[in-house]
């Protein structure tokens, strides 16, 4: 009943891709994701069944799905393939990746990473390259929101790594422009404001430790991403990494041993960022 249910879905945005009830069919979207997002399971299940799931084709102008024994999730992915091959705009886009944030923020599904991270590598290889930056921004506004709830450092580590992997898969094809700097420009800002709250946290090694496995998320992103890059796109991430050190220029009022000993340690890590991306 599960794959006749999901059919139906991908029937819908089929039958009305090229039609004047196109419109209709994507304000649906918050209805028909989530269907599809439960009905895949974790990346390590799928792994288990590539030995024995036939192959299956997908593309927006014609799907096929052959299969021996059908099952739910397998089917899920070729329809979630191919919903991502027919969104062309960004408003599209995010209708659909909207629905999939929520879905995982309800069900805490970030944690273990696998899951997400076989979603987004499922919209990744579907997408058309030009928009690959619409899904990182909406993963970053996604991670913004958790920058400041104590407790959420782990989601927040788990959804950096799905934008690792989203960025540097992005990176052969689309490069570094301005949209793409502005993405490093806010991981460096997140990076800064995990550094300002780990210096509170302090007195509590076990979340201090936490903030910690964030902010080596965040620079695997950063030198990851560049060593992907020809040599003079890679400058600019260099050049985008120095604009970003602390400045000692502080007034009065701000001169506090914690606020100097923060920034000191961010200047150092940013640094040390920028020695690794040029051994690459």
């Amino acid at each position: 009943f599960r794959c006749l249910g999901l059919r139906g879905h991908h029937a819908l945005f089929r039958k009305t891709a090229n039609d004047e009830l196109q419109n209709d069919a994507w304000k649906h979207m918050d209805q028909i994701v989530p269907s599809i997002i439960f009905n895949m399971k974790n990346g390590e299940q799928i792994q288990s069944q590539r030995s024995t799931t036939p192959t299956t084709i997908a593309s927006p102008e014609d799907v096929v799905i052959e299969t021996i024994k059908e099952d739910s999730s397998s089917l899920a992915a070729v329809i979630l393939r191919d919903l991502f091959c027919r969104t062309h705009s960004n408003n599209n886009i995010s209708i659909c990746i909207q629905p999939i944030l929520i879905e995982l923020d309800k069900y805490g599904k970030w944690i273990p990473c696998d899951f997400p991270k076989y979603i987004f590598s499922q919209i990744m290889n579907s997408i058309k390259y030009h928009n690959s930056y619409v899904i990182i921004d909406l993963l970053l506004n996604h991670l913004e929101k958790y920058l400041d709830i104590g407790d959420r450092t782990n989601i927040k580590t788990s959804i950096m790594n799905v934008i690792h992997d989203s960025l540097v898969f992005a990176a052969p094809n689309t490069g570094v422009g301005s949209t793409m700097l502005g993405g490093i420009t806010r991981l460096l800002e997140c990076l800064k404001k995990s550094f300002q709250i780990a210096s509170r946290r302090s007195r509590t090694p076990s979340k201090d430790q936490n903030e910690q496995q964030f902010q080596t998320a965040v620079i695997n992103v950063i030198e990851d991403f560049a060593e992907k890059l020809p040599d003079f796109q890679m400058m600019e991430i260099i050049k985008c990494i120095v604009t970003s050190l602390p400045i000692y220029h502080q007034s009065i009022e701000e001169k506090t041993k914690d606020s100097s000993d923060t920034n000191l340690k961010f200047q150092l890590l940013l640094l040390k960022t920028i020695q690794n991306v040029c051994l690459y």
